[in-house]
This record gives structure tokens, sequence and C-alpha cells, in this order.
């Protein structure tokens, strides 16, 4: 499944992106934080994205947040985002051991389906 960036625009708390799956229209917002992590461990933008989009996982993490798995073999990549006033706000990334935070396959929230996916 392709994800095609339709904009970007720098805020003051990082980067402002819509993107097209299919017929559905995503605004998220993400944070310098995330973005300084995804340098830190060489992810492209797309790759984060599809990452926190087509995630093979979605666990509840704390305070309302979300941690969305990708595997990679034996480790995942962590991607954690919240909602502030229905937008996606992802803050953060890092990589972990799958065997810690894996729990096969589950899934609390998607992206996409708050925005009509089907």
């Amino acid at each position: 499944m392709d994800i095609e960036m339709l904009s970007e625009r720098d805020v003051p708390r990082g980067k402002i992106i819509v993107i097209k799956v299919k017929e559905t229209e995503v605004t998220m917002l993400l944070t310098r934080h995330l973005l300084d992590a995804a340098k830190d461990y060489n992810f492209k933008i797309e790759d984060v994205l599809y990452a926190v989009v087509f995630p093979d996982e979605v666990i509840r993490g704390h305070s309302g947040r979300f941690v969305a798995h990708k595997l990679l073999n034996s480790y995942l990549v962590r991607v954690v985002y919240e909602y502030e006033d229905g937008i996606p706000v992802v803050i953060t990334l890092y990589i972990a051991r799958k065997e810690r935070y894996f729990r096969g396959g589950i899934c609390e929230d998607r992206i996409l389906s708050r925005f009509g996916y089907t």
C-alpha cells in the first residue's frame, strides 16, 4: 500500500504533513523530537509514516498515547503517538527487542480507520 505525501510545512513543534492513502487524506504533526529520533536511527520520514499508518500491532501506552510496532526481524520500531483535537501527533520512535514488547499483533488503534479508511 502506498502513502502519497501531499504537503508538508514547518511549524514550531515540528512538521505538519498531509498524506493520502487511496482516497483517504490524513493530516499529522511530526514533532521535532520524532524528526531528530528518525535521523538518529537513519529512518526516512516515509518509513516512519509507513510504520505508524500500517503497523503490525498497536498497543496503548501511557497518558492516552498509543505505540505502533513495525517488525524488523528480532527487533521492532516503536512509534509513539497521540491525538490532539483529532489530529495524530507522532511524538517519537525507537528500536527495541521484539520479545520485550510485541504482543502477537493486537490492534488497539488504527489511524486510518479514524479518518474513514476501509
